[in-house]
């Protein structure tokens, strides 16, 4: 849970009056270490990324993301990716509009040449329709496009669409205030590298905000392939099919405009192509300012 998501929560849940002299930037770094455990591929690496946000008046918000992933395969190969995201939201009477793209670069040719998401390009489209500091009703779309992944000689293709439920309830100062949120989602494969061409899986959420701690939790359950989370900012460009995963956070606010977090999270997947089952465990520390 990273200041973003507080920012987010404060445009979603507040009203819709704009001041436009007013602006709200925060940059977040973040990192972790990749740690793999019965993968019969991958042995190691890490992650590591860098957020901003920019907030303008009430209505508008711009976001852009870089991250860098290092895998390193038990075959002595390398993968090394870097990942761009940027997207703007709209905010509207209660309606919040974003649309937004994912760029990846990597040197997967070297590795799978078959297999090469290298220039992968993902679009995203967004709605909401929200009440100030209660719930938040919307979708997304996604359609992510890899010229170089060839499956039975044609371009992999995916389309993805979820739910967004989000239930606010409580008093931030007194008792805490809690919300939860609910994804459902649908991903379909016009040619599936795996025979399956539909995913079904179910994403719940919840942070806790009281004084200066935020405590956060969120797990999946159902199969999934080259899912899009995290609002288009987090892409699987791998075959490898994930099964389940859990984790959780805490985020303490040093003072108005800084604050520091760490979160745990570990899921279940299969191997890219095959029926091993693998785990992958990411303890992220990360620190954010705003300004």
């Amino acid at each position: 849970m990273s200041l973003k998501k507080l920012a987010a929560l404060a445009l979603i849940f507040a009203g819709s009056t704009t001041t436009f002299a007013d602006t709200l930037t925060s940059v977040s770094v973040y990192g972790t270490p990749l740690l793999y455990s019965g993968s019969i591929a991958k042995k190691d690496g890490y992650f590591l990324g860098s957020y901003i946000y920019f907030g303008y008046g009430l209505n508008h918000v711009l976001e852009a993301e870089v991250d860098y992933t290092k895998i390193n395969f038990k075959n002595g190969k390398t993968l090394n990716q870097t990942d761009f995201s940027a997207a703007y939201t709209n905010f509207y009477k209660y309606n919040k509009f974003r649309i937004g793209a994912h760029f990846i670069n990597n040197n997967e040719d070297s590795i799978t040449p078959n297999r090469d998401t290298n220039g992968g390009i993902i679009a995203f489209l967004g709605y909401s329709r929200y009440k100030p500091y209660k719930w938040e009703i919307g979708g997304e779309a996604y359609a992510s496009y890899y010229s170089d992944y060839k499956v039975n000689g044609k371009s992999l293709k995916v389309f993805q669409a979820n739910g967004i439920f989000t239930y606010g309830e409580g008093n931030f100062y007194k008792t805490g205030r809690t919300y939860i949120t609910l994804k459902p989602y649908l991903i379909y494969l016009p040619e599936s590298p795996t025979g399956k061409e539909t995913y079904f899986s179910l994403e719940g959420s919840f942070a806790y905000y009281i004084s200066k701690w935020v405590f956060s939790g969120i797990g999946y359950v159902g199969k999934t392939i080259f899912p899009v989370k995290n609002g288009g900012f987090l892409v699987y460009n791998v075959a490898e099919e994930r099964l389940y995963g859990f984790g959780g956070g805490v985020r303490y606010i040093l003072n108005r405009n800084s604050s520091v977090y760490v979160s745990i999270f570990s899921e279940k997947f299969r191997d890219e192509l095959s029926v091993n089952d693998a785990t992958l465990t990411t303890v992220m520390l990360g620190v954010s300012i705003s300004f």
